[in-house]
């Protein structure tokens, strides 16, 4: 039995374990059954033929064992591809031979990492409160109204124009 419940490889003949390979590395119950059997019927007969075996308890049960264990060696994967990365980055922080900004940027490196988060901009909604849409409507009224009073707008508008020589000309023109 595997970790799962359900046998390790079950009682397959060659081309059954071979579909249920080739379904669990992502080809289509079809594509699998006329990769296996060598079929060359109709796509309506391989359809229903590829679909009645991948129905089948131990066929279905070897395909669900197969991408369980892709995924469990995924895992793995990413797991140690993390190690690794963590651990190289820690030897470099510390690596008193190598230049202060490759120290630094290791350093940086390791505190973007998710179980550090040193580095990372939290944003928060402060007011969740439900509101009317007529309450929104209005209060966005509101303000579009002072951003757009005329003593407002002389005002941005001195911040953005470009400064003026003594002889009217603006700085940077020539």
């Amino acid at each position: 039995m595997s970790k799962f419940g359900l046998p390790e490889k079950p009682d397959l003949t060659p081309r059954q374990e071979a579909f249920a390979r080739l379904v669990a590395q992502g080809h289509s119950l079809s594509d699998a059954y006329r990769g296996t059997y060598s079929s060359r019927g109709k796509a309506s007969t391989v359809n229903v033929s590829a679909s009645q075996l991948a129905k089948t308890p131990k066929i279905h049960n070897r395909i669900e064992v197969l991408l369980k264990q892709q995924e469990m060696a995924m895992h793995r994967d990413a797991v140690a591809i993390r190690r690794h990365v963590f651990a190289g980055l820690m030897r470099e922080s510390r690596n008193e031979t190598a230049r202060p900004s490759e120290r630094i940027s290791a350093l940086i490196a390791l505190g973007k990492i998710d179980v550090v988060s040193m580095f990372r901009e939290v944003r928060s909604i402060e007011d969740r409160t439900e509101r009317k849409p007529e309450e929104v409507e209005a209060e966005l009224r509101s303000k579009l109204r002072e951003l757009f009073r005329p003593e407002t707008i002389e005002h941005n508008a001195k911040e953005v124009s470009p400064r003026r020589k003594s002889n009217g000309d603006a700085e940077g023109i020539e």
